[in-house]
């Protein structure tokens, strides 16, 4: 691979990461804070929100928020391994 390439796995594989990493956030706040109300919890819904909506789109209208998230998080753990792997 040239430079321009390697780059660009990294960047997509860094930003994967990071996208795996907000959804586990956002998991973790909606189970420790139970109040819907909450700030905290509004601000990981909203930053993992972008990652979400499009999942919620292909599962049933009866999806818990919790089935949407893990969801969520497979789908992106699996674009991040497969960027990995691939790219070795």
């Amino acid at each position: 691979m040239d430079t321009t390439s390697t780059k660009l796995v990294l960047m997509i594989r860094f930003v994967a990461f990071l996208a795996f990493f907000y959804l586990l956030l956002d998991l973790l706040v909606s189970r420790l804070i139970r109040n819907p109300a909450s700030k905290v919890r509004g601000f990981f819904s909203l930053v993992a929100s972008p990652l979400t909506r499009p999942v919620r789109s292909f599962l049933p209208p009866s999806a818990t928020d919790d089935q949407v998230r893990f969801a969520a998080i497979g789908l992106v753990g699996l674009v991040w391994a497969a960027v990995f792997f691939l790219s070795r």
